[in-house]
Protein backbone atom coordinates (compact mmCIF):
# COMPACT_ATOMS: atom_id res chain seq x y z
CA UNK A 1 0.00 0.00 0.00
CA UNK A 2 1.26 3.55 -1.18
CA UNK A 3 1.13 7.00 1.00
CA UNK A 4 -1.22 7.81 -1.99
CA UNK A 5 -2.80 5.27 -2.57
CA UNK A 6 -6.90 5.39 -1.52
CA UNK A 7 -8.38 3.09 1.26
CA UNK A 8 -11.72 1.92 1.75
CA UNK A 9 -14.22 3.02 4.69
CA UNK A 10 -13.57 -0.56 6.00
CA UNK A 11 -9.93 -1.17 5.53
CA UNK A 12 -9.86 2.39 7.58
CA UNK A 13 -11.91 1.52 10.39
CA UNK A 14 -9.96 -1.68 10.81
CA UNK A 15 -6.96 -0.01 11.10
CA UNK A 16 -8.57 2.48 13.35
CA UNK A 17 -9.06 -0.68 15.29
CA UNK A 18 -5.71 -2.18 15.46
CA UNK A 19 -4.13 1.09 16.56
CA UNK A 20 -6.37 1.58 19.35
CA UNK A 21 -6.02 -1.73 21.00
CA UNK A 22 -2.09 -1.53 20.21
CA UNK A 23 -2.50 1.89 22.07
CA UNK A 24 -4.80 0.28 24.96
CA UNK A 25 -2.03 -2.62 25.65
CA UNK A 26 0.55 -0.13 25.51
CA UNK A 27 -1.32 1.62 28.14
CA UNK A 28 -2.02 -1.49 30.25
CA UNK A 29 1.60 -3.07 30.24
CA UNK A 30 3.05 0.57 31.31
CA UNK A 31 0.62 0.71 34.17
CA UNK A 32 1.62 -3.20 34.93
CA UNK A 33 5.33 -1.88 34.74
CA UNK A 34 4.34 0.72 37.35
CA UNK A 35 2.40 -1.16 39.71
CA UNK A 36 5.38 -3.79 39.59
CA UNK A 37 7.98 -0.91 40.21
CA UNK A 38 5.85 0.37 43.40
CA UNK A 39 5.33 -3.12 44.70
CA UNK A 40 9.52 -3.27 44.30
CA UNK A 41 9.43 0.41 46.35
CA UNK A 42 6.84 -1.38 49.04
CA UNK A 43 9.36 -4.46 49.38
CA UNK A 44 12.21 -2.31 50.31
CA UNK A 45 10.30 0.46 52.54
CA UNK A 46 8.87 -2.79 54.58
CA UNK A 47 12.90 -4.23 54.42
CA UNK A 48 13.91 -0.74 55.77
CA UNK A 49 11.15 -0.51 58.96
CA UNK A 50 12.27 -3.86 59.58
CA UNK A 51 15.88 -2.93 59.76
CA UNK A 52 15.21 0.22 61.79
CA UNK A 53 12.94 -1.27 63.95
CA UNK A 54 15.55 -4.17 64.85
CA UNK A 55 17.81 -1.12 65.17
CA UNK A 56 16.24 0.62 67.90
CA UNK A 57 14.68 -2.03 69.70
CA UNK A 58 18.18 -3.19 70.27
CA UNK A 59 19.93 0.21 71.10
CA UNK A 60 20.78 1.07 74.99
CA UNK A 61 17.29 3.05 75.65
CA UNK A 62 18.67 6.44 77.39
CA UNK A 63 16.11 7.64 80.24
CA UNK A 64 16.51 10.73 81.88
CA UNK A 65 15.85 9.12 85.44
CA UNK A 66 19.51 7.84 85.22
CA UNK A 67 21.35 11.42 86.19
CA UNK A 68 19.09 11.83 89.59
CA UNK A 69 21.19 12.81 92.61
Amino acid sequence: MAANDPVSREEFEALREELKREREERQRAQEKSNAERSLLTMEEVAHLLRLALSFFSSAPRASGHEKQS
